[in-house]
């Protein structure tokens, strides 16, 4: 997996900043999130291990000093990115429910579709989303994974609603565990391309739709 823990190469040295193009092009305040368009093109072509700041600065239209005035690494501007991505995804799995407004297994799937559909859109930054936690953790940072969670919350208060189960019991987090363990994996397996070794076509929909009558027939799993 992409390794983003390595000491920044490409920040300031203490030379004057040379601007990477002719024409900025960005506005003022805009920084930051034109270099994070370009980190993010970046990691989707390159992936986060051969994303380079300096090139995503050339792309940006910005000098190769000014992403340290938002940013305090390279390590920094990838959380930042994450967050932007986990951000995204609870919005589009919260997107889904409104085409469903009924709890139950059907909007359970909604939400589990949207989310290999955000992976599957999204590759690049899915993989340094859920791949790079150990390297991009920053003990300091007490906000960094709250986008995170703020995402599983979408799927732990739709489960426990489907299911009947208080929500934040332990049965309730059970169950939303199994189906994110379900959905994870599909995800993971259709971006990696490792559904191409089957004999069978696959339908990552109906397998989805499957899993989600299964979890609520069944309940949650035991504990330990």
């Amino acid at each position: 997996m992409a390794d983003a823990s390595h000491p920044l190469s490409d920040s300031p040295s203490g030379r004057p900043a040379e601007p990477c193009c002719k024409r900025a092009r960005y506005h003022h305040g805009d920084l930051a999130h034109a270099l994070l368009a370009a980190v993010r093109e970046l990691v989707e072509r390159d992936g986060a291990d051969r994303m380079s700041v300096s090139k995503a600065c050339r792309m940006a239209g910005v000098s190769t000093a000014a992403p340290y005035k938002h940013f305090a690494d390279r390590n920094d501007i990838l959380r930042t990115l994450c967050d932007h991505g986990f951000e995204e995804m609870r919005e589009t799995m919260h997107a889904s429910r409104a085409v469903t407004p009924e709890p139950g297994a059907a909007r359970i799937a909604a939400i589990g579709k949207a989310y290999v559909a955000f992976a599957a859109a999204n590759p690049g930054l899915f993989r340094v989303m859920f791949g790079m936690k150990r390297e991009l953790s920053d003990p300091s940072d007490d906000d960094y994974g709250q986008e995170a969670k703020a995402c599983f919350q979408v799927v732990i208060a739709d489960v426990a609603e489907a299911s009947g189960l208080e929500p934040g019991t332990e049965p309730a987090m059970r169950l939303a565990i199994m189906l994110w363990t379900f959905v994870h994996g599909v995800a993971t397996l259709l971006i990696d391309g490792d559904y191409e070794v089957t004999e069978v076509p696959v339908n990552t929909d109906a397998l989805i739709e499957a899993a989600a009558r299964g979890l609520l027939q069944g309940g949650p799993p035991q504990a330990g």
